[in-house]
Formats: C-alpha cells, sequence, structure tokens
C-alpha cells in the first residue's frame, strides 16, 4: 500500500479527475492499481509484463514486417521450455495445466470460442515454467502474432477445436509426462499445418481491399467497447505497416479515420491513446491536424523491460539458458554472408568478453527481434567476467555460409561461459 487517494490527493494537491487518469496510466502499466473500500488506496501490482510486452511488439513491428523473423522469438522460447523448463515443471504446475484441460473440455462450443480456449492452453503451455523473460518474450510474440494475422484468422484459430486443439491438447499431456520428444513432435505438425495455411493467410493480410473489421456480429463478447478499440489499435497498426512505417506521414483527421474504420469518436479516441502510450502514433489539433505516424521510444522500452525483469528477479541460469537458444535460433535464421552493416566488426586474433561475443553473434544475425531481447537479457544473465573467446572463427563461418560451424562456435563458447549451468 502506497497511500490513500485522499492522501495522495492532497499530497499531490490533484484534483479528482487529473488524480483518476494518474491512476489508470498506472494501472495500464502494470504499476499500481486502487484498492476499493475500508482501508484501500493505491497499491503498487505484481510485476505484469503486458504493457511492455505490447510496447516490444510495436517497436518490432516499426522495423520489420518480416513474420519470420518473429518466429524465433516463440520457436526460440519453446525449445527453452522443452529442454530447460519442462524436466522442472513442479506437480503444481502440472496440475494447473490440466485443470485448465479439464475446464475447457467441459464447456460448450459457444462458451469455448467465447474465452478463446485454445488461445488459453496454447499460452499456459507457452508460459508454464512462470520463468519472466519466458513471460515477457511470449506476450510479446502473441502481441506481434495478432497484429500481423488478420483478426478473422485469429478468433478462427483461438475458437475452433480442430485438428490445431487436439495437437495443442496432445502437446499440454506431454509436457506434463515430461516427454520431449512428442512436444517437438507437436510443435513439427503444428508447423506443417501453419505453413501450409500460411499462402491464404499471408494474402489476406495484404490485400489492400480486405475491409478492416472492428465490429463481429456474430460474437458479441467481441464487441464491447474495449475490445473495439483494441481491434482498432491492431487495423491502424496494419495500415502504418502497409505504408513501410514512415515516421511523420499523415494518417488522416479524425472524421476520415471514423469514415475509414467505421468507429465512434469514443472507440478512436480510446484507441489513439492506447497507441500514443506506446509511441507508436501522435494525434496533432489545428488546421493540418491529424493521426500522424511516430517513432516508438526503443531505450524507453528497453528501460521498461529492465525494469520489469528486476522487480521479477529473474534466475540468471534460465536467463543464459533463453539468450542461448534465442543466438542459436537467430544463427538458423541468418543468410548466410549477411553481416549487418555500420557496426564494428572485431578482428580475427581479437579476444572479446562473452557479453559482447553475444551482442555480436546477434547483429550477424540481422534480426531485429533477436537483437533486441538479447539487449535486454544480457544484463541478467550474463557477466563481462565470464570466459572471453575470439569471434573471427564465427565471422569466418558466416562469410561461408557455415550454419554448423557457426552454432558450435557459439555453443563451445557458451560452454566455456556457463560451467555447469551451460551444460
Amino acid at each position: 500500500m502506497i497511500a490513500s487517494q485522499q492522501d495522495l490527493r492532497a499530497s499531490h494537491g490533484a484534483g479528482r479527475a487529473v488524480f483518476r487518469q494518474a491512476v489508470r496510466i498506472l494501472e495500464e502499466r502494470g504499476v499500481a492499481y486502487m484498492r476499493r473500500g475500508p482501508g484501500g488506496g493505491l497499491v503498487v501490482a505484481e510485476p505484469n509484463p503486458d504493457f511492455v510486452g505490447r510496447s516490444l511488439s510495436i517497436l518490432v513491428e516499426s522495423l520489420t514486417r518480416d513474420i519470420q523473423q518473429l518466429g524465433v522469438l516463440p520457436y526460440a522460447l519453446e525449445t527453452h521450455l522443452f529442454l530447460h523448463g519442462a524436466p522442472r515443471l513442479g506437480p503444481e504446475a502440472c496440475e494447473r495445466i490440466r485443470g485448465l484441460i479439464h475446464r475447457l473440455d467441459r464447456m460448450a462450443e459457444a462458451q469455448f470460442q467465447a474465452v478463446g480456449g485454445h488461445r488459453l492452453l496454447h499460452q499456459a503451455i507457452r508460459t508454464a515454467s512462470r520463468e519472466p523473460a519466458v513471460l515477457l518474450a511470449n506476450r510479446t510474440a502473441s502481441e506481434f502474432a495478432s497484429d500481423i494475422m488478420p483478426y478473422s484468422i485469429n478468433v478462427s484459430v483461438e475458437s475452433e477445436r480442430g485438428e490445431a486443439w487436439r495437437i495443442t491438447r496432445e502437446a499440454a499431456e506431454a509436457l506434463i509426462a515430461g516427454d520431449t520428444p512428442t512436444l517437438f513432435d507437436c510443435r513439427r505438425r503444428m508447423l506443417a499445418m501453419f505453413h501450409a495455411r500460411w499462402p491464404t493467410w499471408n494474402e489476406t493480410d495484404h490485400d489492400p481491399g480486405s475491409p478492416p473489421k472492428t465490429v463481429d456480429p456474430g460474437r458479441p463478447e467481441f464487441n464491447r467497447a474495449g475490445n473495439q478499440a483494441e481491434r482498432l489499435t491492431r487495423e491502424i497498426l496494419r495500415e502504418i505497416r502497409s505504408k513501410g512505417w514512415r515516421a511523420g506521414e499523415r494518417i488522416g483527421s479524425g472524421a476520415e479515420l471514423m469514415a475509414r474504420y467505421g468507429a465512434s469518436t469514443t472507440i478512436l479516441r480510446q484507441a489513439v491513446r492506447m497507441l500514443e502510450e506506446h509511441s507508436a502514433v501522435e494525434f496533432i489539433r489545428g488546421r493540418k491536424g491529424g493521426l500522424y505516424v511516430a517513432t516508438p521510444n526503443r531505450a524507453r522500452t528497453i528501460a521498461q523491460a529492465a525494469a520489469f525483469l528486476a522487480r521479477s528477479a529473474p534466475a540468471p541460469a534460465d536467463i543464459h539458458a533463453f539468450l542461448t537458444q534465442l543466438i542459436l535460433e537467430g544463427l538458423n535464421q541468418a543468410r548466410a554472408a549477411r553481416l549487418a552493416g555500420g557496426c564494428k566488426q572485431p578482428q580475427a586474433r581479437e579476444t572479446i568478453a562473452f557479453g559482447d561475443f553475444c551482442t555480436f553473434a546477434a547483429t550477424q544475425c540481422a534480426n531485429p527481434m533477436v537483437e533486441l531481447f538479447v539487449e535486454i537479457l544480457l544484463p541478467f544473465g550474463v557477466q563481462q567476467s565470464q570466459a572471453a573467446t575470439q569471434p573471427g572463427a564465427v565471422l569466418d563461418a558466416f562469410t561461408a555460409g557455415d550454419l554448423a560451424t557457426r552454432r558450435r562456435l557459439f555453443l563451445t563458447a557458451v560452454w566455456k561461459a556457463g560451467g555447469s549451468e551451460a551444460r
């Protein structure tokens, strides 16, 4: 408890309206919330990755439109879970997952659709270990995916008890059993389904004639004001991405946007405020005013992510393990001889600390998602005093397009730096 509403308003000289707005901002950012009733007041919230995960997803969207670059994060997250998290899950975590399965199985089809049953179980599997870095990565990847994939596809995937649901249910049982081979097989089958359907989904998302959908008459649970505003933010982001995310470009006036998206003044204002919170847009008033594209604040977003991790106190060994999988997946996707321009390349005989080596390897991946998360996670999982290494051989492996060698050299560096934890 920080203080009561009365004490806070008195100490800051704030009126009721200003105080409510300040509390709303704190609640949206997961910092604090108001407890009502006798003895109530402003209370510090538990660390929550929702706000910063949304900021990270928008930041990445401003840097790339390539959904394959997004895929590195959830793929690394799942591999980390299968190899590092699943063997250590306790009985309580397993019971939570099984309890969720039982509740979803008992639901009627309409209720299953209303809660997004498939999505709930999928998220429960990914976050079963409750590691702070995993929670942050999962939230970022989920928000990015919801922005990139059209609403109609997202709803169908999370609401149907089809083949995808059966695979996810099988994966949940495999996680409870600690059956690593089945976990990897379930992911392989799910990816095969995704790749088979992707051409249709991709065409839908990039079709300029595809009308925005902020209201769904067939799904009343999605028609509340908050949900409509959230969906409108994704439609606005889609338009910004389609134009190449050029900061300073005018999107339209308030009247133009309401007509274009079929949104009311209230819904539009709420959506714009949500996007302004993440520095995605700026609304300028006046004769030539309107909604303009902004540049997400990278330094501030990274600082917010670091603050979440610092409050959550993650285990360095968990960060180290997840960081390893993230860079390995980035190396898998990096194209041969595709070296990031504008960065200082180490000399072949130069020796650098392991943390600097991780940064170097992430840079060579040429993937903004990898570079961003490596920058966030490094201070929590790697000490610069850890064993040093020579990056020249890795640079040669990139130039030669030798994936096996660049992975092996990185794993050797991880082994030397992490000792028994890496093993």
